[in-house]
């Protein structure tokens, strides 16, 4: 199966030799959160395996996505250990790059630079090819020397780019509270492309502080502490649980659908032979009826499922001579050729 896969990913021409990570300092707009950590109380994280003193979100918007993370963590046990001695950053390699700013541990009141010794590697993440869909994902995996139970771990990356398909649309969705406290929790998101950003909280009643500066509007939130929330084991994902906070530059569906429209557009004249002489067949049906029913036979019969979601084609179909040249597609490239 992994060499079926292999081919696969050199067919579909995402198959990459280059890295797709750098070391490089934390970006000039970011700002270090990391003062002003009061401890947590010893009763809310009574059986945790881990203290989590910091969970830093910044982002910068210019027309493309800059996305910083920094998490300062504690593990007490085995099991705390092995949660934080390796970090993975899943990204889409299409149109992201991950960058690594630092990992640090501190111990004993010294603090230890670990970038230099950290194991650093990457691997292709599919875990949708027993249903077909292949969407180019990578995951940059680390793993951390000689953590010790006790340690302090600061890690701190970016992953920059955005999809080029989204245009100027924009929005990031940020989780509020998990099932063990963090002791301060910043969120900072930056507008740097007057794009008019706003804020939606979703199950919580946070609203972010909003200010002017040299980098534009700002957005910022700061929780000391979380609060611990019960989660339901088992609920579907569509279900969204526990408070958020959302960031868009859209303000209704209407705005949104506009944009989807015009990822439906292609020109009948630029269409295959192929797809001229299925049009054809169609048209020769008879009734309105028949017609649909010749096209839904057409589609159903000769166009099997493949996903191929890369890039701009996360959203757009693909145009239907290609679909009826390649003879598969996905659910919207299907659509498309229906219609």
């Amino acid at each position: 199966m992994k060499a079926i896969i292999t081919v696969w990913m050199l067919l579909l021409g995402y198959a990459s030799t280059a890295f797709a990570y750098e070391l490089a300092p934390s970006p000039n707009w970011v700002k270090d959160n990391a003062g002003h950590i009061l401890p947590l109380a010893k009763d809310s994280t009574r059986g945790a395996s881990s203290l989590y003193h910091l969970i830093d979100r910044q982002l910068y918007f210019d027309g493309s996505t800059h996305r910083y993370f920094r998490f300062i963590s504690t593990p007490l046990n085995p099991r705390g250990l092995e949660e934080n001695g390796k970090i993975n950053i899943a990204f889409a390699e299409s149109h992201e790059q991950v960058a690594i700013h630092h990992i640090r541990i501190i111990r004993e009141g010294k603090t230890l630079d670990q970038l230099d010794s950290v194991r650093i590697s990457e691997f292709r993440t599919e875990d949708q090819t027993k249903f077909e869909l292949y969407n180019g994902d990578l995951t940059v995996n680390i793993l951390v020397k000689d953590l010790r139970i006790g340690d302090k771990l600061d890690v701190a990356y970016s992953i920059v780019g955005s999809n080029p398909v989204l245009g100027d649309l924009f929005s990031s969705t940020y989780t509020l509270a998990w099932s063990i406290p963090v002791a301060k929790l910043a969120i900072r998101v930056i507008d740097n492309a007057n794009s008019g950003i706003y804020a939606h909280p979703i199950n919580s009643t946070a609203q972010p502080n909003i200010t002017q500066t040299r980098w534009g509007t700002e957005h910022t939130v700061v929780i000391t502490p979380t609060e611990a929330i019960q989660l339901e084991n088992h609920a579907p994902k569509r279900i969204l649980q526990g408070p958020r906070l959302l960031f868009s530059n859209t303000q209704s569906w209407q705005e949104i659908s506009q944009w989807a429209k015009q990822l439906f557009h292609y020109d009948e004249q630029e269409q295959s032979s192929k797809w001229q002489a299925w049009r054809k067949d169609v048209a020769s049906a008879g009734s309105d009826e028949a017609k649909v029913l010749k096209a839904l036979k057409l589609v159903q019969d000769n166009i099997r499922y493949v996903g191929i979601e890369i890039g701009e084609n996360s959203h757009r179909p693909r145009r239907p001579s290609e679909v009826i040249d390649h003879r598969y597609g996905d659910c919207k490239d299907k659509t498309l050729l229906l219609i």
